[in-house]
């Protein structure tokens, strides 16, 4: 018997229902494979889940509002004057405390994974913690600095890898963003630009390159399980970096962007609006869920953008929109076409087979 979720039993269901009408199984084949398979009567892992990370937040927005608490006013009073080595040592401690804990529950729960990934992301807060306060105790330079913010993501990938925690693993690509934009920074002297590419130019080619590696991952045995999470940073990097890019072209300053007429930014516009379709294709053809509403998601706001940025004041929203519904209806029969040509051609090869 295998346990599966309610609309993974239906999904099931409706297909081999279909493999017996189109004659690939016998029916006897279909209740025999629909007697193995126990549908969930609720989700208790996908439960567990959301309550650990509503969890999380809310142990961070307690500590954030008991700020106002006279005691814990005093002893922040008391951290405060304490020197930042000293500070580096106790987020240490406390950081080793949560790994500790953590490990500990690796060990002997090991099937709890969601309580044990978030034992390990308070370490992570923490860790985070202890890295800031060490640079400013070490009085380092901003090149230093970049170098600690790689050490802080290098660190968080192998606690990542060894807990096998997504949670830590974006927190890991995400430092790993911030540590190139700290270092082109600093090589740069800080400019507008490195190599002639402002910072969201840099940001999508960090987000290609992301959604490219990650298409390795499922076929490495130790980093499948890290695929999706590394796919979806890199869709967030690469989307949102374009978004900006649509807005502000490859500009660092402000007064030469004002200057700059609007028509000029529209191959931005449109690269972005290609690379929404693309998303939205390739979701389509895998059948995955985040290239779809990445894609979707975007699309949208691009046009939105468009509207504000061109049409604003030329064009009323509602025939804006209308305008917009049209072309999809248009892209969507189109769609509807080709799938039923496609099908009637799958209806002739089973004809031919039969006979």
């Amino acid at each position: 018997m295998i346990d599966i979720s309610k609309s993974h039993h239906k999904f099931l269901k409706k297909l081999l229902v279909q493999f017996t009408d189109q004659e690939l199984i016998t029916e006897e084949q279909t209740e025999k494979m629909l007697s193995q398979l126990h549908p969930i009567p609720f989700d208790w892992k996908r439960f567990a889940k959301n309550m650990i990370r509503i969890a999380i937040v809310c142990v961070l927005m307690a500590f954030l509002l008991a700020l106002s608490s006279d005691w814990l006013i005093a002893i922040i009073k008391y951290f405060i004057g304490v020197a930042d080595f000293g500070k580096a040592l106790l987020c240490f401690v406390v950081a080793s405390l949560f790994y500790g804990f953590g490990v500990f529950r690796l060990r002997s729960k090991p099937k709890c994974i969601y309580t044990n990934e978030g034992v390990m992301f308070l370490g992570v807060v923490a860790n985070a913690g202890f890295f800031y306060w060490l640079g400013l105790g070490l009085n380092l330079t901003p090149g230093g600095f970049s170098h600690l913010i790689l050490a802080s993501s290098v660190c968080y990938g192998l606690i990542a890898f060894y807990a096998r925690s997504s949670v830590i693993w974006a927190f890991a690509i995400l430092t790993l963003g911030a540590w190139v934009g700290a270092e082109t920074g600093y090589v740069s002297g800080w400019g507008a630009y490195y190599f002639g590419l402002n910072y969201p130019v840099r940001f999508v080619l960090i987000g290609l390159l992301l959604v490219v590696i990650s298409w390795v991952f499922p076929r490495i045995k130790a980093l499948s399980s890290f695929y999706p999470v590394t796919r979806i940073v890199g869709l967030l990097y690469l989307f949102t970096a374009l978004w900006i890019l649509s807005i502000f072209g490859n500009y660092g300053d402000m007064q030469e962007w004002h200057e700059v007429r609007q028509y000029e930014l529209l191959h931005w516009s449109l690269l972005f609006g290609a690379a929404s379709v693309v998303s939205i294709f390739l979701g389509c053809k895998w059948d995955d869920a985040a290239y779809r509403g990445f894609g979707l998601t975007f699309l949208f706001i691009n046009l939105y953008t468009r509207y504000f940025e061109v049409f604003w004041s030329h064009f009323d929203m509602a025939i804006f929109m209308l305008f917009l519904g049209l072309s999809f209806w248009l892209i969507g029969a189109k769609a509807e076409k080709i799938w039923l040509m496609s099908e009637s051609v799958f209806r002739q090869k089973k004809a031919k087979a039969v006979l």
